[in-house]
This record gives structure tokens, C-alpha cells and sequence, in this order.
């Protein structure tokens, strides 16, 4: 067994060189372990000691590592994500003051939406930072009034140039314009109707084409009269050729064409006048003239009584428009 000269650390037979402090051993050359120096014997229990305090040290280490990764650095986290957060949430804060701070008027719903986009941009802790979101659901609530108003206006003011587009001379009983606008009036909200500041010159129109109906009906309902009056002017004509015989035997009682001419003879005279006694004995004469004339003679007893007979002459015939029959006297003698 040999030892190093130098740290007394054992070495094998075959080693030349310490394998602890790197010196060449020389052959011959022993040194017990008990005669080792202090100072060999404090160097080797220095290197016995030295894995312990790496291993105290590496353990700290990790400790501090554990408390850094596990404590501290959440709270760093934390305090990162709160700080940033909170300039977000500044950031939006900001941008709905400004927008607030004036009059909202029609031209502000583009910063309007801005903010809100900005706003739903953010998180929802973000979101609970934001202490003046409800100015902006103000803003909105004034702007989506003032966006009914102006809609009430346009509508209210699209009626009242169709009012006032309209000629009241030109109104015809078949004008349908009158009765589109009030059908768009109609169609308005009760706010609306009240922003229609013409609304007595539409019902004014109204009475116009109304008025114009009513002639126009009229109109119809004569022209209507007229024609059949001539039609069956025309057909006494055709049917009622002549007649001879009493008065009281001739009218409306035997046929509607005598009944036509006596409304006409009784219209314009009364036969007392001028015959005495029973006026429905006179005797009567109807005779045809020309395709439309009718001459007719009475004859009877003088009014006086005293004996004399008279004569009454007299024609009936229709008018220009062939609509009525006229009565002309001939003579009385």
C-alpha cells in the first residue's frame, strides 16, 4: 500500500501521480495515515464538506425560486394586468367625455358608435372600470329621439308639398291625387300629423272634388232624365195619332200619350175659362201636323151661358231638345 508524500491520500500500485493533488509519487516513499499534517487532514475535511453546501445552497435556491414563481410573481402579474386594464378603461373613459361633452345633434352618431365600438372592445373587467358609460346610453337615448323627430318632419313635410303641389283649378270630379295624399296624411303618427301645418287646404281639396262629383252626378242624372223623356216623346209621337171625342174621356186614364199631352194642356190653361157647363163634355179634336206637332180644337158652350158657342185652338209640340212638350195658343173665338 503506498500514499501520497504530499496529502497522504491512498493511491493504487499502479498510479504515478496523486489523484487528489496531481503530485508525483516517488518509489520508497510511505507515509502512514496517522502522521498525516493538520493541515492535509483540514483540506480533506474541507472536500468532504463542499457537496453539502452545494446542496444547502441549490435547496435555497429552489426555495426562493418556489416563493418568486408561486407569490410574487402572480402578484406581478396582477398588478401588469390591473395597470393595463385600467388604461384601457381610461382610454374609453376619455373618448365618451369628449363625445358627451357637447350638444348631441344627427352628426354625432359616428363618434357615438366609435366609443361604443371601443367600448365593446374591452373585456369584461375592462368594462367594469368604465364609470361614465351611462353618458353614452344617454347620448344614444337623444339621438334616437332626434332621429324620430327628424323622421316625423320628413314625413309630416312630404304631405305638405303634395298640398301645396296641387292646383285647385284644374280639380276634377275624377282627380284621384286628392284622395292619395289624404290616404299618405292618414298614414301618418297622430306627432306627425300635427307637424302637417296645411292640413285645412287638403280638407278644402276634398270639398272641391266632392262638389265636382256632386255636378257631375247631377249632369248625369239629367242627361239621364232627358234622354228617356225624349225617348218617350218620341214614342207618344209613334203612338198617339189623333183623337176625337169628350174632353172627360181623354188623359191619363186611358194611356200614358194622352196623359203626356193633357199635363201639358192642364199646365197652362184651365178649359172653365173658357167654356161654361161640364167641362169634361167638351168635345175635343187631336190631329197629327208634321212628324212632331199636334193641333188641337175644343169646342163648347160660352162661359156665360147665354148660349153662344165657343172655339179654343192650341198646339203642342216638343222643344229644341225634344226633352218636354210645349204649349202654344192658336185662338179663342
Amino acid at each position: 500500500m503506498k500514499y501520497c508524500k504530499r496529502c497522504g491520500t491512498q493511491l493504487d500500485d499502479d498510479e504515478l501521480f496523486c489523484t487528489a493533488c496531481g503530485t508525483k509519487y516517488e518509489e520508497n516513499e510511505t507515509v502512514p495515515i496517522k502522521n498525516e499534517p493538520d493541515e492535509n487532514k483540514s483540506k480533506k475535511t474541507s472536500k468532504s464538506k463542499k457537496p453539502i453546501i452545494l446542496i444547502a445552497i441549490a435547496v435555497c435556491l429552489i426555495a426562493l425560486g418556489s416563493i418568486g414563481y408561486f407569490v410574487i410573481y402572480p402578484q406581478v402579474t396582477q398588478y401588469i394586468q390591473e395597470q393595463e386594464n385600467q388604461e384601457k378603461a381610461d382610454r374609453v373613459i376619455n373618448q365618451i367625455n369628449s363625445v358627451t361633452s357637447g350638444e348631441i345633434t344627427l352628426d354625432s352618431e359616428k363618434d357615438l358608435d366609435s366609443a361604443k365600438t371601443e367600448y365593446n372592445s374591452l373585456n369584461d373587467d375592462q368594462k367594469a372600470l368604465v364609470d361614465n358609460y351611462g353618458k353614452l346610453e344617454e347620448a344614444y337615448t337623444t339621438l334616437d329621439g332626434l332621429k324620430v323627430e327628424q323622421e316625423n318632419q320628413e314625413k309630416a313635410q312630404s304631405v305638405i308639398d303634395a298640398i301645396e303641389a296641387v292646383d285647385s283649378e284644374s280639380l276634377t270630379d275624377s282627380d284621384t291625387s286628392i284622395q292619395d295624399i289624404r290616404d299618405q296624411y292618414d298614414s301618418l303618427t297622430e306627432d306627425q300629423k300635427k307637424l302637417v301645418t296645411n292640413a285645412d287646404k287638403l280638407a278644402e281639396y276634398e270639398g272641391i272634388v266632392q262638389e265636382k262629383k256632386e255636378e257631375k252626378a247631377e249632369e248625369e242624372a239629367q242627361d239621364q232624365a232627358e234622354s228617356s223623356s225624349r225617348e218617350e216623346i218620341n214614342d207618344m209621337f209613334v203612338n198617339l195619332v189623333e183623337y176625337e171625342g169628350v174632353w172627360g174621356d181623354f188623359g191619363s186614364h186611358v194611356d200614358k200619350y194622352q196623359g203626356m199631352v193633357e199635363s201639358v194642356i192642364k199646365s197652362h190653361i184651365s178649359l172653365s175659362d173658357y167654356f161654361g157647363g161640364d167641362v169634361n163634355e167638351v168635345y175635343m179634336y187631336l190631329y197629327r201636323q208634321g212628324p212632331s206637332t199636334y193641333f188641337i180644337r175644343f169646342e163648347g158652350p160660352s162661359p156665360s151661358g147665354a148660349g153662344q158657342f165657343r172655339t179654343y185652338d192650341c198646339t203642342v209640340l216638343p222643344n229644341d231638345s225634344g226633352t218636354e212638350l210645349q204649349f202654344f195658343e192658336g185662338g179663342y173665338y
